[in-house]
């Protein structure tokens, strides 16, 4: 069986034909360290189980595949502007005003952040690169541009990692400094080790930047991941990561 989280918060303050969900790692048919519900393309995983898997998620909300749309990742803070005849893009967000279809992210640790406005909607793949090469900022113009008000604007944040998962060291604490000196108070040392509470920067970075109806669900991928894909966990276990999905679109 498929699962997923909704953000009942998010769901409530958006128009009812919006749909979403971050979706868990079962209820797919990937096996061995990618199962179950995997829906990149890794090294060593079969396509075509990726193929199903993104099919099974589709059909959770009763779309074909050929709504789905992604972008290859590549922890960047380009968002790109999606139509039905768009091609692949090299990009960490999408936006569109089409209701034929359905945005998608995948993630391992990093943010999946979705979004709506008034008539455009969207999604976001936001790591710690991301976030300080300032995706969400490149977002705010691209709204602006779109006369979607930042402040009317709903947002939700789904599982990512979180605090005392997400150990850092002394250069990620010095670039920090250097890009986003705001965001310097979510370091903190617990056993002599430094971490960095990924949550509360998101939270900072969408308030500075004029966000006002946003939640961030604290579900850690780290400490659950026979839910979710944990690239660090599979770091530390030697094995390879698939990745979750999480979505968004609209019905007609």
């Amino acid at each position: 069986m498929i699962t997923y989280h909704q953000d009942s918060n998010f769901i409530n303050n958006v128009n009812s034909n919006i749909f979403h969900a971050f979706f868990k790692r079962n209820g797919g048919v990937s096996q061995n360290e990618f199962r179950s519900l995997n829906c990149g393309y890794i090294k060593g995983e079969n396509k075509v189980n990726v193929i199903k898997n993104r099919i099974l998620v589709c059909k959770t909300f009763s779309m074909p595949l050929s709504n789905l749309k992604l972008v290859n990742q590549v922890h960047s803070n380009k968002i790109v502007e999606i139509t039905k005849d768009s091609s692949l893009s090299t990009a960490d967000g999408m936006i569109t005003e089409d209701k034929d279809l359905i945005l998608g992210i995948l993630t391992a640790d990093c943010a999946p952040i979705i979004f709506s406005g008034k008539v455009f909607y969207g999604i976001l793949h936001v790591g710690w690169k991301g976030l300080l090469n300032n995706i969400i900022p490149n977002l705010v113009r691209i709204l602006d541009k779109k006369k979607e008000p930042v402040s009317k604007v709903i947002c939700s944040v789904g599982p990512h990692l979180i605090k005392k998962s997400f150990e850092v060291k002394e250069d990620f604490i010095k670039l920090l400094e250097v890009k986003k000196p705001q965001l310097s108070d979510s370091i903190f040392s617990c056993n002599s080790k430094l971490f960095f509470d990924f949550s509360k920067s998101l939270e900072t970075e969408l308030l500075i930047n004029g966000f006002k109806n946003f939640n961030i669900l604290k579900i850690d991928t780290f400490l659950n991941n026979n839910q979710f894909y944990s690239y660090r966990f599979s770091q530390q276990q030697q094995k390879s990561c698939g990745r979750q999905i999480s979505i968004i679109g609209k019905y007609k």
